[in-house]
């Protein structure tokens, strides 16, 4: 068992790191060129293989490169908002008092939503490797990491608007 001063103290290096790298993505995002209409592809919630297609083609070549280099800081991203939910559905499921096995396990979802977001960024980098021919299996990939990311981050959320009812309800069983 960790202390709990270090507890709090990893906690606040994984919300600076999650700041950091938000910020980070966003500058990223911000250099794409501004004939870009539509919102990029990690942040959908699931894309046809023909918008994906599209998407890169309105990027251009100097465009896609930009994209490729915010991959790469995609990279790490994934690790970062993973753990920081965890400590936090951590936190929220032992204050909580849950004690059901579901519960207790739940909280290391977010590491499977940064499965699918590390399989979708993978996928993107082949489609930018072998743009304009692009392999449906490829696409297909994208998609089902994106899904699953999305899917689960939602989860996730869910998961932790519950924790904090049931915070919530214990408090105020207390109070009367």
């Amino acid at each position: 068992m960790i202390p709990r001063r270090y507890q709090w103290l990893i906690f606040l290096l994984l919300t600076l790191f999650f700041v950091i790298c938000n910020g980070a993505l966003r500058i990223s995002m911000k250099a794409l060129p501004q004939t870009t209409q539509q919102k990029v592809l990690d942040l959908r919630f699931l894309y046809t293989p023909q918008q994906a297609q599209e998407f890169l083609s309105q990027l251009g070549p100097d465009g896609r490169q930009v994209y490729r280099q915010g991959l790469w800081l995609d990279m790490i991203y994934p690790l970062v908002y993973a753990s920081w939910i965890f400590w936090m559905l951590r936190w929220l499921s032992q204050k909580a008092g849950v004690s059901a096995p579901f519960f207790r396990s739940s909280i290391f979802f977010p590491f499977v939503a940064a499965g699918g977001d590390y399989l979708e960024n993978v996928a993107e980098m082949q489609m930018l490797r072998s743009f304009p021919h692009i392999p449906d299996f490829v696409f297909w990939l994208g998609i089902v990491g994106n899904g699953v990311k999305w899917s689960v981050l939602a989860l996730c959320l869910g998961l932790g608007v519950l924790f904090v009812f049931f915070i919530f309800r214990s408090t105020l069983a207390k109070g009367l």
